[in-house]
Order: C-alpha cells, then sequence, then structure tokens
C-alpha cells in the first residue's frame, strides 16, 4: 500500500469514530492518550527519525509544540525532512506553530502542509476535545497574531473558549514556555494565557522552545506554588533537532532532563492524568507519575496518589514524596526498595541514600480498613558521583589554516563517569594573560574538542568541566599555561641558506613570504617551545619539500594544491614538555607531476610555549 493511500486510510477510520460519536483520541475501553514533544525534525538530525519510531508503538493523539521543521519552516522543509518521519503520523496530528515556522512569511509552510488540523491561517490557535478533556492550542508568536496581552484578540478568544467549555480537566499547549530553566528561560509574554488558565482552572500547560524536558510542580502565573489550584507545566522540546543545557535553575523545577531525545505520553482519565516520558531507544531517563484534576471532584477514582517527590536521575540523597487519597479519613502504608509497609503520613522522607537505583510505593488505608490493592510507586536513581575530568590538551593541528592575524588553536579533553549517570555536558573557559576565566561556546553539550583561533603575543590558560545527567560537576581541571608566538619568515630566529625570495603576499600571514625552488636550499627555525607549525601555501606551481626536526628528517611535504591554499599548518610536531629545537625546511627541487613548478615558502613558524 502506498504512503498516501495509508494516510487516507487512517483519515477515513479517524472520520469513522468521530462521526460515532468518540472525541479526537478517545481509545475503546481506555483513556485516551496524547503523545508527543516539539523542536522536531531537521534534515541534518536524525533524532526526529528516532521519536518518530516511538511515536509508531504508542496509539492516541500526537501533539506538537512547534519549531515542527527545520530552519525555516518551509514547505521543502516539511516535505523533506518533517512528513518522512513524524509525518507518517500526521492524520492523528493536532499541531502548534513555534517561531522557527515564522522564517517564511506567515509560517505558510507550516498552514499549508497541516491544513484545517492547525486552525486558521491568521490565528494558529483553536481547540478540541479528548475524551473527557478539553485542549487547547495557542499560537506564542505574539507579534504575528495581534500579541499576546490581557484584552488581545487571542487572549479574548481564548477566556471565551474555556467558558464555553467547563470541562472537569483541561490541558494548553504552545511553543513558548512562561517558566523553564534551559537555554531560553522564562517568557513572560505568556502570562497573561497562564493568568486566563489559572482562573479556568486548568491543569496542565505544555511547552517547547528549550530543547530539553523539564517537570514543574503545580504553581501560578506568578510562579508561586500552589498544589491545589496551580498549573504544573511540561516543557518538552525534545523531538529531535539539537540539545540544549539546562542554566539557571527554576523555583518549582521537579525534573530535568538533558540530552535526549524522547515524547511526552499523557494518558487523560475523567479526573485524573498520568504521565510519562518516554526517551528513544538506547537513552535511558526517564519521568513519570499521576495528578488528580483540580475539578475532579466525585469523579475521582479511589486510587493512592504520589503528588511529589523525585524521579528520573537526581544528585540528592534525600527523598521527600507528598501524597494522597480521593477519600477524608484515609491512613497510609509505605516502603521503599521493596521493604515491608510500614504506618506513614505525608510528607515521607527517606534521607542519606545510597547512590542506585531506588524505588517508592504508598498505599491507602480508608476508613473502612479497606487497603488499595494497587500502591503508587515511583522510581529513581541517586547519583551524587561526580564525573572525573581529565585537562584540556592543546595543539597545532595539521593542515589547519591560520588567519591573516590569528592562529587556530585545537584543545581536547575528556571525562569518565563510570560510577554515574554519564557525561552530558561540558563547560571549556579560557584565560587570556592572567585574566578571568570567560565560557567558550561549544558546538554541542557533549563536544570534547574545539578549536579557538588566538592572538600571538599573549599567554592563555584553559580549563574544562563536565556535568552528568544528575547534574553533579566534576572540579576543574587546567591545562598548562601558555605563550603564543607566531615568528613571520623575516623572523631572526630564522636562517636561510641559497637563495630566498622575498614576496609582498596580501593573503599571507603578516602579508609577507619567502620562496625557494632549488634543491639543497634551506631554511632553519630555532626556538624554544613544546608545539611548532611551519606554515606556507600551497597552490598549483608549489614543489616539495623535507622537514627535519632537531637533525632527523621527518616528513615529505607535497605543496601542490588545484586550487589557491594561503596559510596553511602544512606541518606540525609537539612535544610532551617546552624544550629548544631546530626546524629545518629543505627545498628537494622537485614537485608533483601536476604542479607547474618547484616553488616552497615560508610565511611563518607559529610556536607554543
Amino acid at each position: 500500500m502506498s504512503h498516501r493511500a495509508i494516510l487516507l486510510l487512517a483519515a477515513v477510520v479517524a472520520a469513522t469514530l468521530l462521526s460515532a460519536g468518540e472525541a479526537l483520541g478517545q481509545e475503546v475501553g481506555s483513556d485516551p492518550v496524547l503523545v508527543g514533544a516539539g523542536d522536531i525534525a531537521s534534515c541534518g538530525s536524525t533524532g526526529d527519525e528516532a521519536t518518530a519510531n516511538l511515536l509508531d508503538g504508542i496509539e492516541g493523539t500526537v501533539f506538537t509544540l512547534g519549531d515542527n521543521a527545520y530552519n525555516k519552516g518551509t514547505s521543502a522543509e516539511f516535505a523533506n525532512c518533517y512528513d518522512p518521519t513524524w509525518g507518517r503520523h500526521k492524520a492523528r496530528t493536532k499541531p502548534s506553530v513555534g517561531n522557527h515556522e515564522y522564517g517564511t512569511t506567515n509560517a505558510s509552510g507550516y498552514f499549508n502542509y497541516f491544513g484545517a488540523a492547525a486552525g486558521e491561517p491568521s490565528k494558529g490557535y483553536y481547540s478540541y476535545d479528548v475524551g473527557d478533556w478539553h485542549v487547547v492550542v495557542l499560537n506564542s508568536i505574539c507579534s504575528k497574531v495581534g500579541g499576546c496581552t490581557k484584552g488581545s484578540p487571542q487572549e479574548r478568544w481564548l477566556r471565551a473558549d474555556l467558558a464555553a467549555h467547563p470541562n472537569s480537566c483541561t490541558l494548553a499547549y504552545f511553543h513558548f514556555p512562561l517558566f523553564s530553566s534551559g537555554k531560553h528561560g522564562n517568557m513572560p509574554s505568556m502570562r497573561p494565557f497562564w493568568q486566563a488558565l489559572y482562573e479556568a482552572n486548568a491543569d496542565v500547560v505544555l511547552s517547547g522552545h528549550d530543547h530539553l524536558y523539564e517537570r514543574f510542580a503545580p504553581q501560578n502565573p506568578n510562579g508561586a506554588a500552589d498544589p491545589a489550584g496551580g498549573i504544573r507545566e511540561f516543557v518538552v522540546g525534545t523531538g529531535g533537532a539539537s540539545y540544549y543545557p539546562f542554566e539557571t535553575v527554576q523555583p518549582n523545577s521537579e525534573v530535568r532532563i538533558a540530552n535526549t531525545d524522547g515524547v511526552l505520553k499523557l494518558t487523560l482519565g475523567s479526573a485524573r492524568y498520568y504521565w510519562e516520558f518516554v526517551p528513544v531507544d538506547g537513552q535511558t531517563p526517564t519521568d513519570s507519575g499521576s495528578t488528580l484534576c483540580h475539578d475532579a471532584g466525585a469523579e475521582a477514582s479511589d486510587d493512592t496518589n504520589i503528588d511529589s517527590g523525585p524521579s528520573g536521575i537526581v544528585n540528592d540523597a534525600s527523598a521527600t514524596f507528598e501524597f494522597s487519597y480521593s477519600e477524608t479519613g484515609a491512613s497510609f502504608e509505605c516502603s521503599l526498595d521493596g521493604s515491608t509497609f510500614d504506618a506513614c503520613t505525608s510528607p515521607k522522607e527517606y534521607p542519606d541514600l545510597a547512590d542506585g537505583s531506588h524505588t517508592f510505593e504508598v498505599r491507602a488505608i480508608d476508613a473502612a480498613g479497606n487497603t488499595d490493592p494497587t500502591p503508587a510507586s515511583r522510581a529513581w536513581v541517586v547519583d551524587t558521583a561526580a564525573p572525573v575530568t581529565q585537562p584540556p590538551a592543546q595543539s597545532l593541528a595539521t593542515n589547519s589554516t591560520l588567519a591573516t592575524s590569528t592562529v587556530p588553536i585545537k584543545f581536547a579533553w575528556s571525562a569518565t563517569d563510570d560510577s554515574g549517570s554519564g557525561v552530558v555536558k561540558y563547560q571549556l573557559q579560557r584565560s587570556t594573560n592572567g585574566g578571568a576565566y570567560t565560557d567558550e561556546t561549544l558546538s554541542k553539550a557533549t563536544a570534547t574538542s574545539k578549536t579557538v583561533s588566538l592572538s600571538p603575543g599573549s599567554a592563555y590558560q584553559f580549563r574544562v568541566r563536565a556535568m552528568d545527567r544528575a547534574g553533579n560537576f566534576s572540579e576543574w581541571t587546567y591545562g598548562p599555561q601558555f605563550f603564543l608566538d607566531a615568528h613571520q619568515e623575516t623572523s631572526e630566529m630564522t636562517t636561510y641558506s641559497g637563495t630566498w625570495t622575498q614576496q609582498a603576499d596580501s593573503s599571507a600571514y603578516g602579508g609577507g613570504l619567502k620562496y625557494a625552488g632549488v634543491k639543497g636550499h634551506k631554511a632553519q627555525f630555532s626556538f624554544a617551545g613544546r608545539n611548532v607549525a611551519w606554515v606556507a601555501p600551497k597552490d598549483v606551481n608549489r614543489g616539495r619539500a623535507e622537514v627535519w626536526v632537531d637533525g632527523v628528517k621527518k616528513k615529505t611535504i607535497d605543496l601542490y594544491s588545484s586550487a589557491a591554499q594561503p596559510r596553511r599548518a602544512v606541518y606540525t610536531q609537539s612535544w610532551s614538555t617546552s624544550g629548544t629545537h631546530t626546524l629545518e625546511v629543505r627545498v628537494l627541487g622537485t614537485k608533483n607531476t601536476a604542479s607547474s613548478g618547484t616553488r616552497v615558502d615560508v610565511d611563518a613558524f607559529v610556536v607554543l610555549r
């Protein structure tokens, strides 16, 4: 069957269920499911393929939390990046729009792809019901829809929609989070939406934007904890695009998972919801729990509920759990790690836990003496052991290209976390001439190398530390302090034998170089240091030369290239400690058969000492 035929069949099945009176996402004989994430598809990443595979095995309605197709949400990006993965579930998807979609005028790629399912193109907000739940989808890109302030068209629509749907349980989702401990942080422009939802006694808000998973305890729009009437926010930017680190941890943040792709599965009961963060294959952090809706009332099932407590991987050796029961007058029994159930009260605290996996169980005993046969359970992992980090080692990379006044230096490091939860982030910092350390931006959180362009004539020192999945930081480890020298071709530290011609060249390091092409002509550079590089251009008329270090032949270098390559580090060598050395370039007078000449250049010698 073709992909198009499968989508048409799925649409017919969904329409049949709806015409029979079922709400979207309702599963016959069980509670409905909402499942999804935000920050999803990029043709340069395979993360969305892995999260789409999770969706293949989870029934229900799929939600998206914006930034569905990177980088600008064009029609081509939706067709080539999103559709082959998450597009398999398009017929059951209720999307929301993100800021990247508006990289295309009026987010036309997004609205054309999803059609009516995305709401009116001039608005991008709508609502629907899933089982007994009312679900509101908002457009958080305020400048595109007349603002998000109190009294704006969307805020007035939201209040009217909530008034028209007084369901006992309400959920909303949109791209920008009001609260986030990630790179982008809190987005105060979302507070009017939260205020309207809070006043309507809404239960859950889902958002994306920061590429991580975070769960908050119920709180009000001003960020104050409100266990009785607050909204629980989930940030689920884990659809597969990339990873962001956690930065400033916000109040009421309960669970934080970084560097993990996955989806959030919500099972929506008539008076209670269950959440589960499902990581992709090969990744282990998870989070799960359940809570009664604010307006559950007499509809609540007679279940014991864990209202708060650790889950996933944490770096706190103590754990405190709050729990409840739907009926008044109940007592409780608790068990840790399979021990005998003993009488307990909420909150229950366990101090000084050992590193490793733990399971907490609690069961209620009602006023009539009936014991809940299905205790509530919460599993988590304690990891208080920090990673061990190796100091950053610097080197001059062979075949790297210098700028006209700076030198690229490569730094590499590593860390181990054998007894812990695994390294998820590194932090690299630089000090110049003994000054304060400042952060270097890494290509990704778990990068173990970086090439930095440095200016000669200064002293540098780099340090690095690692963070594991539980949030433990290693101690800073320091690389050796070094001084960077760049000696141009006219330096008195270089002596020439034979005829070498001086030439001004704007593409050369420092604007000039010397060259020779006759066999036996030499350039000898004497220096003290631990790293050295010979810098020379490659081009169509260049020949070959031997490199001798401390009187020993090291390598024959062919300087031919079919296109000009100025300022190349054509030879590099490193020593474990600083010492006195000589590097000699010997012109061979020979060439590659494709070359039109035997010319060999000295542009500069670079030394780290």
